[in-house]
């Protein structure tokens, strides 16, 4: 958890340039949620959530709630890959995972708008 927690004290550092306006800011998840990575995929998925829900009690990020959305690639890569562009299609701040390599790999390569 206290990885977790030193993540997100460092996505809210480079968040701040997005954090004049008051929309909540956007967090996705590319996670394993079923397949064969789904143990992993929960787990980090979990962690996420409970970082998320305590960000969120002690006030946000700089007053403003994070809006944190989870994708399940079915440990597929090209699913991956799909999901991941369409969290940077719906103006995704932050994109966490995915866990396994092969779809990391496809994930990285997703082009922004």
């Amino acid at each position: 958890m206290k990885i977790i927690r030193l993540i997100f004290a460092t996505l809210a550092c480079a968040a701040m340039p997005v954090l004049a306006q008051q929309q909540p800011v956007l967090f996705f998840g590319i996670m394993e949620l079923s397949g064969t990575g789904a143990t992993p995929g929960t787990n980090f998925n979990n962690g996420v959530k409970l970082a998320v829900k305590e960000i969120n009690a002690a006030g946000g990020i700089l007053g403003r709630k994070i809006d944190y959305t989870p994708f399940d690639t079915q440990t597929n890569p090209g699913v991956a890959k799909a999901m991941a562009q369409k969290a940077v299609d719906q103006g995704a701040y932050v994109v966490l995972g995915p866990v396994h390599s092969g779809s990391m790999i496809v994930s990285v390569r997703t082009p922004s708008p």
